[in-house]
């Protein structure tokens, strides 16, 4: 009976001894880069071809395909109007006077994370890589970091706009046209509404490299 014991215990010692060889053994996954509002490192990597990790086909094909309607100084004015009466109305306060300094009400809910997210992908990708394709066409070899300061205000029904956008520190890709692209392609689009109104301010840094070659077209 001692020797089945002492056997029992050997044979159960070799599969633990074996399980733990196979599972050290066992290939690590690769990391999942996941998406965050931190400026200490590089949320997006846009590259001049398809190669750029966190863009598909889907975002170069649209970026270069469908243009954003752009608002008129007007409209966006008339646009920003309005979500803040939205914004002031729902949080039961007045307004400040006509003529006094725009602001909105102290207790404004944040925006959802993944409707942040998703602005990222939809709208805000594609005209970044238009406005470095168009850098790149002027400087093949340009590449560097934009770390975009901007705030988002919407309402449920009216949608969406960005204010207050600025390059902030740390950014390396300074040229001036191109920055001038980002921030006027930012203000003045009418983005789609979320579920609920809200403003988020995000800090959000693009890492700019020129890639591969574009493939060339048919001849």
């Amino acid at each position: 009976m001692k020797d089945r014991g002492s056997l029992a215990v050997g044979v159960a010692a070799l599969a633990v001894l074996f399980l733990l060889y196979f599972a050290l053994k066992r290939p690590q996954e690769a990391p999942y880069a996941r998406g965050s509002t931190s400026t200490d490192e590089p949320l997006s990597t846009v590259s001049r071809g398809t190669s750029a990790p966190t863009l598909d086909a889907r975002d170069l094909a649209d970026a270069r395909t469908s243009p954003r309607a752009r608002l008129s100084p007007d409209e966006r004015r008339e646009l920003t109007k309005k979500i803040h009466a939205a914004l002031w109305a729902e949080a039961g306060e007045r307004p400040p006077e006509p003529g006094a300094p725009a602001r909105l009400p102290d207790k404004v809910p944040a925006l959802s994370p993944s409707y942040i997210q998703e602005r990222m992908r939809e709208d805000f990708k594609p005209m970044a890589i238009k406005c470095y394709e168009e850098l790149l066409a002027r400087a093949p070899d340009a590449g560097g970091t934009a770390k975009l300061a901007f705030t988002i205000v919407a309402d449920d029904e009216l949608g969406a706009i960005v204010e207050d956008v600025s390059l902030g520190e740390g950014t390396t890709l300074t040229d001036g046209s191109f920055a001038t692209c980002l921030t006027e392609s930012m203000t003045t689009v009418r983005f789609a509404a979320p579920k609920t109104s809200g403003k988020t301010t995000v800090h959000y840094p693009f890492l700019f490299s020129p890639g591969d070659e574009p493939p060339e077209g048919p001849k």
